[in-house]
């Protein structure tokens, strides 16, 4: 969901739902927005439902390099770190 629409849902300017959003989340909007992009695309890969590649253009992400920079830069790993581990747990 953009903020726009979500602005025009609930009736309050996208300046006030950042501030709201970060006052109750601790972290942006946006910020919020590329973590729930990020974790669609390795859910997917995990579930062996598409390739990385593949699920990075579904969830908006320019190509793979592109992915893997914004993971990396969110949880300090690589994305291939993390899909192997989740693997053998499944």
């Amino acid at each position: 969901m953009e903020l726009e629409d979500l602005s025009n849902y609930i009736n309050l300017s996208p300046e006030r739902i950042r501030h709201l959003f970060v006052e109750q989340m601790h972290i942006p909007f946006t910020q919020y927005v590329l973590w729930k992009r990020i974790r669609k695309t390795i859910q997917l890969v995990i579930r062996e439902e598409s390739t990385i590649n593949e699920a990075c253009h579904r969830f908006g992400f320019t190509d793979q390099p592109h992915f893997n920079r914004s993971f990396k830069r969110i949880f300090g790993l690589t994305p291939l770190v993390v899909i192997r581990n989740c693997r053998v747990l499944l």
